[in-house]
């Protein structure tokens, strides 16, 4: 027991451990990007959105297309190195390939998270045309109309919550697929 405990450890939370920390260099330009990343973010979500409002959205999602991308685009190619057996990590040297990886993952993302959300709220919407028309049918009953609000409204959690755990483990595996596959892998 004492012998799969440690066998188990070793192998989930030591060796991730050592590969992630196998080369400084390669984790230091990683973290330097993220910390950019937030900074910059902090500075234009504090004081652009003074000056320029809501038009400070477009420089929060061009900062967020710029720096994520690399990341992306270097998350995608651990994968492929685990996927090929390698305990090195990537190098950010082919810069080119690691920025088309993050573009077309991040492309392939909100396309399927787009396709994802519409064919689950799909139900949602039809359900909500259902309940426009009852509501309209017992609009002199208040008491049953509050009703049904609760009673669908608990549904309706339900049933997010369930679509967020396919969401969870979906995304991790179609982004899997994505490194092995390519783009229409995902």
């Amino acid at each position: 027991m004492a012998g799969d405990i440690l066998s188990f450890i070793e192998e989930y939370v030591v060796e991730p451990f050592k590969y992630a920390t196998s080369d400084w260099l390669k984790i230091l330009i990683g973290v330097s990007l993220l910390f950019l990343y937030y900074v910059i973010s902090l500075i234009v979500d504090g004081i652009l959105s003074l000056f320029f409002g809501p038009f400070s959205l477009v420089f929060i999602l061009l900062l967020k297309i710029i720096f994520t991308i690399p990341l992306a685009g270097y998350y995608i190619e651990v994968i492929r190195n685990t996927l090929k057996g390698l305990d090195t990590l990537p190098s950010w040297f082919n810069i080119v390939r690691i920025l088309i990886d993050g573009l077309l993952y991040k492309i392939a993302y909100s396309i399927a998270l787009f396709l994802y959300t519409l064919i689950f709220a799909l139900p949602v919407i039809l359900i909500g045309f259902i309940l426009l028309t009852i509501f309209r049918d017992l609009s002199s009953s208040i008491p049953w109309i509050i009703l049904l609000s609760l009673f669908i409204l608990g549904g309706l959690v339900i049933y997010m919550v369930v679509i967020l755990i396919v969401f969870w483990i979906c995304v991790p595996l179609a982004t899997v697929n994505f490194a092995k596959k390519g783009f229409f892998g995902f």
